[in-house]
């Protein structure tokens, strides 16, 4: 009997041909992601956030988070107001801002640690700053830009008709350029995304990408990175000093190389082309710095979740959400963790990586592993058993389907079989006294019975729980016999 192990932990693969795919790679993968330790793990929840909904009438128009809490910018009255909770209860801030769709940007412009402030923009009007306590319009800076960003210590605005101005060093409130050092950058293209990375501004465009460098108006430079490859609008977000966005082609990035300053596309995201094949639209993007993850999340309540492990990706799965998602946001929680919110069609924000269920949903997980051949795709094999590797927090009930030789409808199709995965142990003096369970092995390896044959198999694995923490997948162990090579 051969009993040969195989690791997940790839992610999708949705391009590669069924019988040259990693054996570690999904199929279909939906409410789990990849974390740099390996294997599959089940995501966690979200709640409500703030105790009801965002005080306004209409959908959200912009959503951030800042000093620990979650900020919302919401109809009221004719006019948009911005409302901020940490959880309990939302309390709005006086002040009349533009009704428009908003985008955030936080900054420091001076030597004192406690003055971050938050800048917010739309179209309809000039740029708005708050800092915690009072909500100020930028008076001197010009009206109409879309896009926002800090960076080298200005204040930079991205105007949807191909400009791109900044204000004085050091003063965000200062845009007079024959007096002080402000100015402007034309781009020839449509502006549809600013983000500052490594000392370099990308400035992506619908049908281009540029960089700004330099650090003093004197200094600037912009460079074309790209033309005919294009950033979509509210997709670029980034990881570390990684820039990661949509184009034409999918979902991509900016790798720097060699040395400072120089850039490549990076192409870690082929295998979910397809994925952008559908009628489902990208609405929004958010950056998860505790999970190193990318998160793009589209108008069919499903989403894109990349995974990496600095700046190499470890893998891309998917989520599926019971609530829209049409605005997301993260940062500091104020207690040293990360606060992930993200906004609904009905005025709600949620709070994510949170709790063990949907909004009181249940969670369902569905994976079907890639067809596995186990080193010998022509031979014939008869299965009879499988280990399937498991760790999980809370015991959780699992349906396992093998399936063999692609689906081919010649060879019987197998029972589901159903086990249940107790909630593993610990380490002494290492993990935490609620991440684990008192008499449990660290890892449970559950027996399966199969009883199947051909030249290849598959795992569909399943679960649905709305109180259970999440699990991990790392592995399985067949047990087959081999037997003779498939004759034509």
């Amino acid at each position: 009997m051969t009993t040969p192990y195989t690791k997940i932990g790839a992610g999708l693969n949705l391009t590669a041909p069924p019988n040259q795919m990693d054996p570690g790679a999904a199929l279909l993968c939906v409410n789990y992601e990849t974390p740099d330790t390996g294997g599959y793990r089940s995501i966690s929840g979200y709640q409500l956030f703030g105790g009801g909904a965002v005080p306004g009438t209409g959908p959200i128009l912009g959503l951030t988070v800042f000093q620990g809490k979650a900020l919302a910018i919401r109809e009221l009255g004719g006019v948009a107001r911005l409302s901020y909770t940490g959880g309990a209860s939302w309390t709005t801030v006086a002040g009349d801002l533009p009704v428009g769709t908003y985008r955030f940007a936080s900054g420091n412009f001076y030597a004192l640690a406690a003055s971050e402030s938050l800048f917010m923009v739309c179209d309809q009007g000039k740029p708005w700053k708050w800092d915690g306590a009072s909500l100020v319009e930028l008076a001197a800076a010009p009206s109409g830009a879309a896009f926002i960003e800090v960076h080298t210590n200005r204040l930079f605005l991205g105007f949807a008709a191909g400009s791109v101005q900044y204000s004085a060093l050091g003063e965000p409130n200062d845009w007079d350029s024959s007096v002080s050092d402000a100015g402007e950058v034309g781009v020839s293209d449509t502006v549809t995304a600013l983000a500052s990375t490594i000392g370099v501004l990308v400035i992506g465009c619908k049908n281009s990408i540029q960089l700004l460098y330099g650090e003093t108006k004197t200094e600037y430079v912009r460079k074309d990175f790209a033309r005919g490859a294009g950033v979509s609008v509210d997709t670029m977000a980034v990881l570390g000093t990684l820039p990661v966005f949509k184009s034409d082609r999918g979902i991509t990035s900016l790798q720097a190389v060699q040395s400072f300053g120089d850039f490549e596309m990076g192409d870690w995201a082929r295998h979910v082309a397809p994925y952008f094949d559908s009628i489902a639209s990208p609405t929004c993007t958010m950056i998860s710095r505790s999970r190193n993850q990318y998160r793009m999340f589209f108008d069919d309540k499903t989403a894109l979740l990349a995974t990496f492990s600095g700046s190499q990706l470890v893998g891309i799965t998917s989520a599926a959400f019971p609530d829209a998602t049409t605005l997301c946001a993260s940062g500091d929680d104020g207690a040293g963790g990360e606060l992930s919110v993200f906004a609904d069609d009905a005025g709600q924000v949620f709070r994510m990586d949170t709790g063990t269920s949907f909004n009181g949903e249940p969670i369902n997980t569905y994976i079907t592993l890639a067809y596995n051949h186990f080193g010998s795709p022509v031979a014939r094999k008869r299965f009879r058993r499988m280990h399937l590797d498991i760790q999980a927090r809370d015991p959780v009930d699992i349906s396992l389907l093998p399936t063999f030789d692609f689906g081919d409808d010649r060879i019987p199709r197998h029972g589901v079989q159903f086990a249940r995965a107790l909630a593993a142990g610990g380490l002494w003096g290492i993990d935490k006294w609620d991440g684990f369970a008192w008499g449990t092995p660290i890892l449970n390896m559950h027996n399966v019975h199969v009883a199947g044959s051909g030249t290849h198999m598959g795992l569909v694995i399943n679960t649905s729980s709305a109180t259970a923490k999440p699990h991990t997948l790392l592995g399985y162990t067949a047990h087959f016999d081999a037997r003779r090579v498939m004759r034509g």
